[in-house]
């Protein structure tokens, strides 16, 4: 017998694998130090973070195993997604569910597989696996082990998730900016640190790589006759927490005078 028998709340499980937009993505560096890291504490020639997709397995990072992927009928994997502890098998020829896989009776020849689900709210989205081609077992510490490693695995999907999404996020910020001709920025008052967004350095004429704004030399590129009110609203800002919005004469670096419009609002 291959494949899984049972697959409880797949559509959703799937929905939140490929809400990760994690699948057939290049290497990446935490992930394959984390699997070599597995197969060392472990002491197994074959370690590998498996996403279990639809019809295939795929191997995110991967240690002693050249495929990519597995077809999700032939796998372990595909089995201990079902559970909420790590599956162990000691010796895959002795159990009727794995005994006839071609992975088992062929290359790579696996013996011992021991997989502990990537646990996420939206469900198991794969396992960190390990494999020998000798029948064992695992310790109760190293399977505590295995345990905490897929932990680690599972929160740092959820962090890389979070990541992609505030980069697109930022991308369609960006975007409307340039289309809008409009731009933000942050003033982190303790530090004095003013951040601006791509569009702020067009207004200006400047080059984002080439300038670090400061403070100071925000308010001096306005025109004589209006930074002091532009100084006086930013100290108010400053001090009293009081937004502000005026309009006034920028001089871009390339000589240029602009009418812009500024807007400050106090983050509580």
């Amino acid at each position: 017998m291959v494949g899984d028998a049972k697959r409880p709340n797949e559509e959703a499980r799937l929905a939140t694998l490929r809400s990760l937009e994690i699948l057939d993505t290049q290497p990446e560096p935490f992930f394959d130090r984390l699997t070599e890291l597995t197969a060392e504490l472990l002491d197994v020639p074959i370690a590998l973070l498996s996403l279990v997709d639809a019809e295939r397995q795929w191997f995110k990072a991967r240690v002693g195993l050249a495929a990519p992927q597995t077809p999700r009928e032939m796998g372990f994997c595909a089995w201990a997604i079902h559970e909420t502890e790590p599956l162990i098998v000691p010796d895959a020829t002795k159990d009727p569910r794995f005994a006839q896989s071609p992975l088992v009776l062929h290359e790579p020849k696996i013996r011992f597989y021991a997989g502990a689900p990537l646990l996420t709210e939206g469900g198991t989205v794969g396992t960190l696996c390990v494999i020998d081609r000798q029948p064992r077992t695992l310790t109760e510490r190293e399977r505590g082990v295995l345990q905490h490693l897929a932990g680690l695995a599972t929160e740092a999907l959820e962090m890389r998730q979070k990541a992609v999404a505030a980069k697109r996020q930022a991308r369609l910020l960006a975007a409307a900016e340039s289309l809008a001709s409009i731009g933000h920025w942050r003033l982190d008052v303790e530090s004095s640190t003013l951040t601006w967004s791509e569009q702020i350095y067009r207004v200006r004429g400047l080059d984002p790589a080439a300038s670090s704004p400061s403070l100071t030399q925000a308010i001096e590129a306005y025109h004589p006759d209006d930074r002091e009110r532009v100084a006086e609203a930013l100290e108010r800002a400053i001090n009293e927490g009081e937004g502000f919005e005026l309009t006034a004469r920028l001089l871009r670096s390339d000589g240029a005078l602009r009418w812009v419009r500024t807007i400050a609002v106090p983050e509580i």
